[in-house]
């Protein structure tokens, strides 16, 4: 027996709804990936967004004429920033990558070929960042600047920066130098590292230095723990906890730090999990497709709600092209949403954990749960919400079907009505998660107009009434739930409100009827 006794003060924070992300700005000039945005920001709603290369060559944004003056052109950048604020979203601007006028080598990262060497001048690099942070003023106003992230470059611990640490640290300190020249307001941070690698290290430097730092920014990804630990072995982390122990450690390096106030976000991370036995890959990982996806997240997000101040996803749709633009249905992409705009088992759970409003209710476990299975449960005005997951591990060889009983204490928010109904929402394999319909197909690579109409099918939400049982002398409910392993279930508890079951003498609807009732009989 679960209970859920009374109801706290307390609500969720949601860190994972600060920001999502996109690949790169370039993609941002395509209406899908807009209208894929448009449909994430009326079903989920995020705050800011953040995405790769703004200063790439395809934006067009640095030249240098032939006398090495510089030339700076924002077209595109307008039209990008533009479409994303009517969107409601604020920006996190990753600086970088490097123009190829302004680079020091012609090295490159991904298809789209992104420079990732230092520049030839550090003071052409502090002059381009201070030149767009005056036109970001020029066209949308300091104050609404204030409110935005500059993040300087991406993963300089990785290939997409070939400079050393201490070149990182010049790159920072310039941008930082161009960023407050404009604004002292103006946020910057870094270093944007793979596994929170450098922080300690960047608070040092820019603390001794008497470098800007307004954040700290890095990145997190499961799949990081088989990178670390070959095969798992040595692995100190219990299944299923290397990412939300990682994340823990580096708040509790920041807050020990000689900043200790500063924000942590985390700027990129998804549920890419490694398999036992398996090699690990960051482009064939299908638990970003799957039902895996839904319940990781759910784990994930209650676990850290309290921890850090943004969890970002990558990325919002698999209209995205690192390697190459996906063309199939599903294919390992890291999108919330399908290339043709439709949610994977990721994107439902978010749209379930958005429904987490109201104040947070305590839940008491009295028996024995899956590790990584949870629940969490508030209230308004209106009704109570749950949200429960039975999150398998891939490294539990051993996944077991959850079942028990949910004895809710009625708050008095909505306490006084007799009957009390419920209804659920759950993410199962074929309905709320689509993929494996589209392997139970065969994989297709192009669909039929009837194959598209499954997988429509498949990925909505399983939605039922369900049976809530009353006890009106102790003002309390109960229900009972059955969860297969990686299955997600949202509950609504909402008291009856029945329609009235007779139109009142002398209203304008009874006397139509009489009327049209009369009328009918004379023909």
């Amino acid at each position: 027996m679960i209970t859920i006794p009374s109801v706290s003060n307390e609500y969720l924070k949601m860190p994972w709804k600060k920001a999502v992300t996109v690949g790169r700005a370039y993609d941002l000039l395509r209406n899908d990936l807009l209208e894929h945005l448009a449909i994430i920001q009326e079903q989920i709603g995020y705050e800011y967004i953040r995405f790769h290369a703004i200063f790439h060559d395809d934006m067009n944004v640095y030249k240098e004429d032939a006398a090495g003056n510089q030339v700076y052109q924002w077209h595109q950048v307008d039209k990008i920033l533009d479409s994303t604020l009517k969107l409601g979203l604020r920006h996190i601007l990753e600086l970088n990558p490097m123009p190829a006028a302004m680079a020091s080598g012609d090295q490159t990262i991904f298809a789209y070929e992104m420079n990732c060497t230092p520049p030839k001048s550090y003071e052409k690099w502090e002059a381009l960042v201070r030149e767009f942070v005056l036109h970001l003023c020029e066209r949308y106003g300091r104050k609404e600047i204030s409110n935005w992230y500059f993040e300087v470059w991406n993963e300089p611990d990785l290939p997409f920066w070939s400079g050393t640490r201490e070149e990182y640290y010049k790159l920072y300190a310039h941008a930082a130098g161009a960023v407050k020249s404009v604004d002292s307001n103006f946020r910057i941070g870094g270093p944007a590292t793979s596994k929170g690698a450098w922080v300690a290290e960047l608070i040092e430097y820019c603390h001794g230095a008497d470098v800007p730092l307004d954040f700290i920014s890095t990145h997190q990804y499961p799949q990081d723990e088989y990178c670390l630990y070959q095969d798992m072995k040595n692995s100190p982390f219990r299944p299923g906890m290397f990412f939300i122990d990682s994340v823990k450690k580096v708040a509790g390096t920041v807050k020990q730090s000689p900043l200790p106030h500063l924000p942590v976000i985390y700027t990129e991370w998804n549920t890419q999990s490694g398999k036992p036995g398996r090699k690990v890959t960051w482009t064939d990982n299908e638990d970003v497709d799957n039902l895996y996806a839904a319940s990781m997240i759910c784990h994930i997000c209650s676990n850290l709600d309290d921890t850090v101040d943004c969890l970002a996803w990558w990325v919002v749709s698999d209209i995205f092209e690192e390697l190459a633009m996906p063309a199939a249905p599903f294919s390992s992409g890291y999108g919330l949403l399908t290339v043709r705009g439709k949610p994977k088992a990721s994107c439902n759970a978010f749209k379930l954990l958005a429904k987490m409003n109201g104040r947070l209710m305590p839940v008491e476990f009295a028996g024995t749960q899956p590790d990584c299975a949870g629940i969490i449960a508030c209230c308004d005005s209106s009704c109570i919400r749950l949200l429960i997951w039975n999150h398998c591990p891939n490294e539990v060889y051993e996944r077991k079907t959850w079942r028990d009983t949910i004895k809710v204490q009625i708050p008095g928010t909505i306490a006084g009505s007799a009957d009390f109904h419920g209804i659920s929402a759950k993410i199962t394999e074929h309905h709320g998660s689509a993929y494996e319909t589209w392997r139970q197909m065969g994989s297709p690579l192009n669909l039929t107009r009837t194959q598209e109409e499954l997988l429509d099918y498949a990925s909505s939400m399983e939605y039922q009434s369900i049976n809530i049982r009353n006890d009106q002398a102790n003002n309390s409910v109960a229900l009972e739930f059955e969860l297969k392993p990686n299955e997600v279930m949202f509950v609504e508890i909402f008291p009856a409100s029945p329609a009235s079951e007779k139109l009142p003498e002398g209203t304008s609807e009874a006397l139509w009827n009489q009327q049209m009732s009369a009328t009918s009989k004379q023909q």
